[in-house]
């Protein structure tokens, strides 16, 4: 399983990744997704923007207050436009799943893994790097053994009394958890895609190089035979198939 795969099934399980070619459906994923977004992102959000004035007088905490709501609105803003766009998504899902698109042989599998070896590295170290930030963050004020929230936020109510103490605290924990699979989920899928393009174009660079990409099937579609005897024939066929593998990449 490649680490696309693995970030499709993340995507899936935070509410980011509909069926179909729409968000809003009258099924049950939609209704988990919206739960998910509305608890974890759209809540805590909320809370965050209104202790913005209690901390005018204290510019220290309000620098780390506008920080942390600046990543979360940046996580937000990409929820929501990944979400717009699932229909560009499956289309993009369509043509990497082509024929053309997949590696013919040997050599061509090591060339397509090769130019993906990079991205999975950077990718799989952002994800481990960011992940013990946030274990850093949740743990620190039981470290520090101070009765404390990990982040900032406003509650209409004594937050520091049990068990709302608690509750919110776990909530942080979950909110900041859920906005940090989000954001490198949606940025390792767009990372993923671009690397799969880039992948393309090496694949298709090698084609041109070495004389690949056609084979039986591809005389048959254009009714010529593979035995015609004629160069001209099997130049046209050649090229058409590398001109539509680099008509699919640039769509």
């Amino acid at each position: 399983m490649s680490l696309l795969d693995k970030d499709i099934i993340l995507l899936r399980y935070i509410g980011l990744w509909p069926e179909g070619n729409k968000y809003f459906q009258n099924n049950k994923y939609t209704y988990f997704s919206v739960i998910l977004i509305s608890s974890f992102m759209g809540l805590d959000y909320i809370c965050t923007i209104l202790d913005i004035p209690s901390k005018w007088n204290n510019i220290e905490r309000l620098a780390n207050l506008l920080t942390i709501l600046a990543e979360k609105t940046i996580t937000l803003i990409e929820a929501i436009l990944f979400l717009k766009n699932v229909k560009l998504r499956n289309e993009i899902l369509e043509t990497f799943d082509l024929d053309m698109m997949k590696p013919m042989n040997e050599r061509q599998r090591i060339i397509v893994n090769n130019s993906l070896k990079m991205f999975t590295y950077i990718a799989s170290v952002y994800f481990s790097c960011c992940s013990i930030t946030c274990i850093c963050l949740f743990l620190l004020p039981i470290v520090k053994r101070e009765r404390e929230f990990p982040f900032d936020a406003w509650y209409p109510f004594s937050a520091y009394k049990s068990p709302w103490f608690e509750l919110i605290y776990a909530h942080q924990c979950l909110a900041a958890t859920w906005n940090h699979f989000a954001h490198l989920a949606v940025e390792i899928y767009c990372a993923g895609l671009m690397a799969t393009i880039g992948s393309q174009c090496d694949l298709l660079s090698y084609k041109v190089i070495n004389g690949e990409g056609v084979d039986e099937t591809d005389f048959e579609e254009d009714d010529i035979s593979s035995n015609d005897g004629t160069a001209t024939a099997i130049s046209y066929v050649y090229f058409k198939k590398i001109v539509e593998h680099h008509q699919e990449i640039l769509r």
